[in-house]
């Protein structure tokens, strides 16, 4: 007549010791470090990690690298090495794969535009070669990088501009001199040579004195200047004209 009463008494026993067990094991868990910790800490990273045999077994991957693996290959691969081989495949055409040391990375962009850098290296881990590959997001380090390199492209475009202008600028500044050169020699010398012309065929008896003069003035004015004002250009004119009792 007391079986129900032991009953309840060893059941409610039961769930106090069930009770007190997990208690003592979640404070176990949370202050010891177990693998179930050491797996709940990777997986709340944002990185992608995994290790993994030389042959390629997987020993341990977090959730993120789970992840990119499903968005990348479209499924979960269990050969770590099979993943790594496909890497350059996935890659886009501007990326490429490159060393620092011993450690190999590749940029792969996934179908929601984000960029993950992709690093392997291999460490020993009690007497038996391990490798470890790292995912890490560098979709903002990269949007800055193509930034710059759209700016270099500007830049050289710019400068390739530049350098077409100032050497239509130097033909344009050759042509305005020989212009003014032109101009200097029609409205300057053209005169003086005319005026000598004249004298030279009209007089018998020319002035050599004033025919020195005026063939002096006239190599002077070969020296033209680089510039000169049109009030100088004008002056010019008339002093041709001065030797003759021209005002």
């Amino acid at each position: 007549r007391f079986y129900g009463f032991y009953f309840i008494l060893s059941l409610a026993l039961l769930i106090l010791r069930a009770g007190i067990s997990y208690y003592v094991e979640r404070q176990r868990q949370e202050t010891d470090i177990t693998e179930y910790s050491v797996k709940e800490a990777l997986d709340a990273q944002h990185s992608g990690i995994l290790f993994a045999e030389k042959n390629g077994k997987i020993r341990l991957i977090n959730r993120q690298m789970l992840a990119l693996m499903q968005d990348l290959t479209g499924g979960s691969l269990r050969n770590a090495r099979k993943f790594w081989e496909l890497l350059p495949k996935l890659s886009r055409v501007e990326y490429s794969a490159a060393k620092e040391g011993v450690a190999e990375h590749y940029l792969v962009e996934t179908s929601r535009h984000e960029v993950w850098q992709f690093v392997r290296k291999s460490f020993w881990l009690r007497g038996q070669e391990t490798y470890q590959i790292i995912a890490t997001d560098v979709t903002e380090q990269e949007s800055i990088t193509r930034q710059l390199r759209d700016y270099q492209k500007q830049l050289e475009e710019q400068k390739s501009r530049l350098e077409t202008a100032l050497n239509n600028l130097e033909d344009l500044r050759h042509e305005e001199a020989l212009s003014r050169m032109w101009n200097h020699v029609h409205d300057v010398l053209g005169q003086r040579i005319s005026i000598l012309q004249r004298e030279l065929s009209t007089k018998k008896n020319a002035d050599f004195t004033l025919l020195q003069a005026q063939i002096d003035n006239l190599l002077a004015d070969l020296n033209l200047p680089e510039e000169e004002e049109p009030i100088q250009g004008y002056q010019d004119i008339i002093n041709a004209f001065l030797p003759l009792g021209i005002d």
